[in-house]
Parts: C-alpha cells; sequence; structure tokens
C-alpha cells in the first residue's frame, strides 16, 4: 500500500461504526481544503482562506456522507460549518488531517514540475494562480477518491467527487447536486466542455506548451466504486507522462489526455462548469457552448459517435419542453437530421 494511504488511514479524527454496520449510502462525497496561501509558492492570486469559508458552505451541507482531506488550521472552520448545517446522524463526516506537502507524490514531483515550468515557454506571470502546488492538489482528486474507496466508510457504491468552493460558480447547486448524487452515472461520470481530438493531444509538448487548453472538467463528478482504482492509476500514468515529457498544467488536462487514452471507462455529458450540476443527468442549460465547441468539434474532427450522442442528449432534453427559444428550435431541427445521417 502506497504510504499516503497507510498514513492517512490512521488520520481519522471522526468516530463511526464499522462498515458493516452502517446503512448502505448509495455516494459518498469527497472533498478537500488545503490553505495554498502558506505554501512557498503561493501567488498574489493564491485565494485566500476566506473565500472558502464563504464558498464553501455550499459543499458541506450536503447531506450525504462525506470524506473531507484537510490539514490542522483549516478543520476546525471545517467541521464548524459542517457541524451547523448538518445531522451527523444523517450524514457522518469523517476528517483525513494531514497536510498535502507530506504525502509522497507532492513531495517527489514538486521540484520535478517547477523545473519543468522553469523551463517551458508558459509560467512566466509570478502571479499566475496556478502554481506549482495548485497543480499538486488538482491531482490529489484522484488519490483522494482512491483513499476513500479504501478506507470504505460507508460502504457506498459510488464516490462524488466535489470542489468545496465551486459554489461560487455553479448554478443552482442546492437543486441538482442532490440529484447528481442520489442517482449518479455509471463510470466515471465527467463533464465534457471543450472536445479535444487525438490529433492534437498526441503531441504532448505542442499542446502543452503554453498551458492545457480546457477540456474535462473536474470541478464535480462520481465514480463508480468499481472504478476508482483504474481511474486513479490512468489519472497517474498520464501525470507521470507529462512530468516525463517535461510539462504539467491541472489535473483537468490529465483527464483530457486520460478519457483520450481510456474512453471506456467513462461516461460524459456536457455542459460549461456553471451547468456541471444541471447538465449531469441532460443538458438543461449552456446549449450554445455544447454546440459550438463540443458537437461542432466532434464533427469536424470525424468523432461523429460523440456528436451523435451529444445531440441525441440534447435533442431528448428539447423534446420534453413545452416552449423552445429561437436557437433551440434551430438546433432540434439540425439535430434531428443529423442523427439519422450519420
Amino acid at each position: 500500500m502506497d504510504a499516503a494511504l497507510q498514513m492517512s488511514s490512521q488520520q481519522n479524527n471522526t468516530s463511526i461504526p464499522e462498515p458493516d454496520s452502517v446503512a448502505l449510502s448509495k455516494t459518498t462525497v469527497v472533498t478537500m481544503f488545503f490553505n495554498l496561501k502558506r505554501f512557498k509558492d503561493a501567488s498574489n492570486l493564491t485565494r485566500p482562506l476566506e473565500f472558502y469559508v464563504k464558498n464553501g458552505v455550499n459543499t458541506l451541507k450536503l447531506k450525504y456522507p462525506m470524506v473531507i482531506f484537510c490539514d490542522e488550521d483549516s478543520v476546525e472552520f471545517l467541521k464548524k460549518i459542517r457541524d451547523e448545517e448538518v445531522d451527523p446522524k444523517i450524514a457522518p463526516t469523517v476528517y483525513i488531517i494531514k497536510s498535502l506537502t507530506e504525502y509522497d507524490y507532492y513531495i517527489h514531483n514538486w521540484s520535478i514540475i517547477h523545473d519543468n515550468r522553469a523551463r517551458s515557454n508558459g509560467y512566466k506571470n509570478p502571479s499566475n494562480r496556478n502554481t506549482v502546488s495548485y497543480f499538486l492538489m488538482g491531482m490529489f482528486k484522484p488519490l483522494a477518491l482512491q483513499i476513500a474507496k479504501q478506507r470504505n466508510d460507508f460502504n457506498s457504491t459510488y464516490y462524488a467527487w466535489v470542489d468545496l468552493g465551486c459554489s461560487h460558480m455553479i448554478k443552482q447547486m442546492d437543486e441538482y447536486a442532490p440529484k447528481m448524487l442520489d442517482n449518479p452515472l455509471p463510470k466515471v461520470a465527467v463533464c465534457y466542455i471543450h472536445y479535444r481530438p487525438h490529433e492534437a493531444l498526441a503531441n504532448m509538448r505542442q499542446f502543452m506548451e503554453f498551458d492545457g487548453p480546457c477540456g474535462i472538467a473536474s470541478t464535480a463528478y462520481t465514480v463508480q466504486r468499481e472504478y476508482v482504482d483504474k481511474y486513479y492509476n490512468l489519472m497517474f500514468a498520464t501525470f507521470n507522462d507529462m512530468l516525463f515529457t517535461g510539462y504539467g498544467h491541472t489535473d483537468e488536462t490529465a483527464m483530457t489526455y486520460s478519457h483520450d487514452r481510456h474512453p471506456e471507462i467513462f461516461t460524459i455529458f456536457n455542459g460549461d462548469y456553471s451547468s456541471i450540476f444541471m447538465n449531469y443527468h441532460e443538458p438543461i442549460s449552456d446549449l450554445q457552448l455544447i454546440s459550438r465547441v463540443f458537437v461542432s468539434n466532434c464533427m469536424h474532427y470525424k468523432r461523429f459517435d460523440l456528436a451523435k450522442e451529444a445531440m441525441i442528449r440534447i435533442q431528448k432534453s428539447l423534446l420534453k419542453k413545452q416552449t423552445l427559444n429561437d436557437f433551440e428550435v434551430s438546433i432540434l431541427s439540425s439535430y434531428t437530421r443529423l442523427i439519422e445521417t450519420i
């Protein structure tokens, strides 16, 4: 077992029953907070604690079993909000208290990423919020999901990653997050925003010369228990490949590459960051964006299978509506014809 997993299993501050005595909970929410303002590479744009105190409430008040990864400096404010918002008898919480800088992957890779960025053409702005530690914190998500799955505190069949401060950009989280958590999609269910073709990803040096263009969002997603280990290993294989090649931007770039390499473990839906929860089961919002940067891109790069799947999802959603605006009428007509021909 990885040292990070061994150490984390000893850091549980919350007493809970043994797994076989816990009522089966379909989904466990997993999240984290590490105060990057205290890290040696913090920039002027690194978000302060106050941002997460304000915007973390919507995540912490989710009435589902939760595993929270944090450091000693953060646990009290997280517990205070969580205890005020949620009855622990309804939704128990486990806190894994350990600094991000103590995990092996952080220790082993910080200097590698730092040196890679120093040699690259990007990352020259000292105010860039995407610091080395920010990137490594993003890559903690698949590790956190694996730790939560191995601990098996709540006998869950699904695990949901939800960023602590995501409510600052998410629409109608209170309404749609429970719908996602109550009825998770199979495999690794992610929001694919801007389709990136294999041809563009093949040359990693070229694709990531300055940064990592948007593809899949990591703000919130679900993972079926049987896919957690596959997802963890795939993400860190991609991560190591990125570092070997001399790059490394965000966990979202790693997710985009991982989907390109092994799409069979993913279930995709479409939207934007703001509509991740709203669009989890069907495309309700951001249809113009989906049409422009996902469907059109898929068609252009001859991924007619992905384009057709996305168009069918939009078609089904629009057919449920009583009234449509001009854009919706146009794409419904266009997509209905295309679905029949491709």
